[in-house]
């Protein structure tokens, strides 16, 4: 317990000087962690683990989910105020997953497509294989996360919340990924 306070203390003294930066290191972290327990206590891959797409997902935690989770965050602090906690919470909560959730899971397969080296039309059966189920497997776990988050953590360590909620999302991303990846893979050899 004394370990997890020293790190939290360390964590939120970062988020002072450095929130955007710090937010996007735990958010890599974590999303290479995910990838690492689908490969290697899912798919159970060994040493034939893909070290580039750990890198991909690390990227993609990094660069887009805790630099869009630093501004989103705070935005969505501004702009949604009511006088009743619980009604900011909730429509917090809709918004999220109205507008960022949909958004984000679509980023995440364009983007492993483009790091993947894929063309736009293996991208487009990337999108159309994985999305909707990413999408309605994210309703059943999110909007219950963000409203404990949005009713109980304090702006400043929401996005450390929802990486750690992630760290389990990120692994079925990974897993979802790489199985969509290989059904597009089949089905572009089955046509040529």
């Amino acid at each position: 317990m004394k370990m997890f306070r020293q790190l939290l203390t360390f964590y939120t003294r970062n988020l002072v000087d450095k929130p955007v930066i710090t937010r996007s290191i735990v958010s890599a972290c974590l999303a290479s962690t995910g990838d690492v327990i689908a490969q290697q206590i899912i798919e159970k891959r060994g040493d034939k683990h893909d070290f580039f797409r750990t890198l991909r997902m690390g990227f993609f935690g990094g660069c887009i989910a805790g630099p869009a989770l630093s501004i989103w965050h705070p935005f969505l602090d501004r702009s949604v105020r009511f006088k009743r906690k619980s009604l900011a919470t909730i429509s917090r909560v809709a918004l999220d997953q109205t507008l960022y959730a949909p958004f984000i899971i679509g980023m995440f397969f364009s983007v492993q497509g483009l790091l993947e080296y894929r063309k736009f039309e293996l991208i487009k059966q990337k999108l159309d294989k994985g999305y909707f189920t990413a999408l309605k497997n994210n309703y059943r776990i999110w909007p219950i996360a963000q409203l404990i988050n949005f009713w109980l953590v304090p702006l400043t360590h929401r996005v450390l919340f929802i990486n750690l909620v992630a760290l389990g999302w990120n692994t079925y991303l990974s897993w979802l990924n790489q199985r969509t990846r290989m059904v597009t893979e089949m089905t572009t050899k089955q046509i040529q």
